[in-house]
């Protein structure tokens, strides 16, 4: 399925060399669809760049530009808009596609899609739809947007529904997030963290992948492991670096209990081939996140075979069904009693006195069950049939 004569430009709020989940996001889906597509472009901000810079570089079919922001948001945002504006004339792009709602980049795409006349599709991601429309600062921007666009998208079920409650008469579509189960799949970790961490043959590393926030739960996991690890050989190894309350709960944590100094440890946001070895020297992969759209540490943890304890909230519940068997630990749920983290504590104490052999069996179930409900073929031809639709079937080929 090909849309060969179409022009796209996708407007992530980051795209890689930055971290995070929506530019992990913003490069697959591009990358996904740019060999179907006729030219793939990208517009994102940056902090790296001086005020107002451009640059342009161009690789695999997929001219990426980046603009740099200064502390003026404002102005910022309005020169933002006239340079898409540029690039949709210059490149005669037909559609728009903000791949997520977060911040400014929805907002400054699909009005500069509104203002020269071409279709433009949201996605809708985990966060920056859970949390944005309770924020008093950001929702009115975030509901002009999703009023405008001509599409929204989300990553799981749940996010789809409660987006259609909020949002009535939009065109809403549920299309989630794929893995690359060629690349993330089982085998030797190199380099073995375990060996660079010198953990000791009868600990268990326990691997947490993401930014280090509060957001992300890592106040309960260090909690629970603060207690757990008085009576068990335990290490933790948190791997994308940390937001300001993430090093504030660490040093509160190193300084209160002195026996995990020396367990924990801070790696930085780390390229793919590294958090692919990362996953593979762990023997349990944690996600406590309070909130998730649907994951791609999930998917690339189970896609490697990995034993993996979650919380099984909005995204991850749409894994789980898929599944005929048990492929995680689960942890605490949703509601207040579940926050408090209790039974954070029992589902990883349930993991850890599992017998390392039933672990490894989750976690090869778990990459049957991605990599069928998650395969990138069907992420790639959900994306073009929207398109397609928003500009017209004939454009459809295969």
């Amino acid at each position: 399925m090909t849309l060969q004569d179409v022009n796209v430009l996708f407007v992530p709020e980051t795209f890689p060399p930055d971290p995070g989940g929506i530019s992990v996001s913003a490069q697959r889906i591009s990358g996904l669809l740019a060999p179907q597509l006729g030219q793939v472009h990208v517009f994102a901000l940056s902090n790296r760049l001086p005020d107002g810079r451009m640059d342009e570089e161009s690789s695999d079919g997929m001219t990426v530009h980046r603009m740099g922001m200064g502390k003026d948001e404002g102005r910022g945002l309005l020169a933002a808009t006239e340079a898409i504006c540029d690039i949709i004339m210059k490149a005669r792009i037909d559609l728009l596609h903000a791949v997520s709602l977060a911040h400014r980049a929805a907002w400054i795409g699909v009005t500069a899609a509104r203002r020269m006349g071409r279709p433009s599709v949201v996605g809708l991601r985990g966060n920056d739809f859970d949390r944005d429309i309770f924020d008093n600062k950001r929702a009115g921007f975030r509901f002009q947007a999703l009023k405008n666009a001509s599409a929204v998208t989300a990553v799981s079920s749940e996010l789809a529904h409660r987006a259609r409650f909020l949002l009535p008469r939009r065109n809403i579509h549920y299309i989630t997030n794929s893995v690359d189960g060629s690349f993330y799949c089982p085998g030797k970790a190199e380099p073995d963290f375990k060996s660079e961490l010198k953990v000791k043959e009868e600990e268990m590393l326990l691997g947490f992948v993401g930014v280090a926030r509060a957001k992300k739960g890592i106040d309960e996991l260090l909690a629970v492991f603060c207690e757990l690890s008085k009576d068990y050989p335990l290490r933790l190894a948190l791997m994308g670096g940390a937001r300001k309350d993430g090093e504030e709960m660490l040093d509160h944590y190193h300084s209160s209990f002195p026996h995990i100094r020396g367990r924990v440890s801070l790696l930085p946001y780390l390229p793919p081939l590294e958090v692919r070895a990362f996953y593979r020297s762990c023997d349990l992969m944690v996600l406590p996140s309070r909130s998730e759209g649907m994951p791609n540490v999930l998917l690339e943890a189970l896609a490697c075979g990995r034993p993996t304890a979650v919380r099984p909230v909005s995204g991850v519940k749409d894994i789980l069904r898929s599944a005929k068997r048990e492929i995680v630990f689960p942890l605490a749920g949703g509601g207040i009693e579940g926050f408090q983290g209790a039974t954070l504590k029992e589902g990883l104490l349930a993991a850890i006195k599992t017998p390392a052999a039933q672990r490894e069996r989750r976690g090869r179930a778990g990459r049957v069950a991605v990599l069928r409900h998650h395969d990138k073929l069907s992420e790639q031809n959900g994306y073009l049939r929207l398109y397609a639709d928003l500009l017209g079937r004939a454009y459809l080929l295969g």
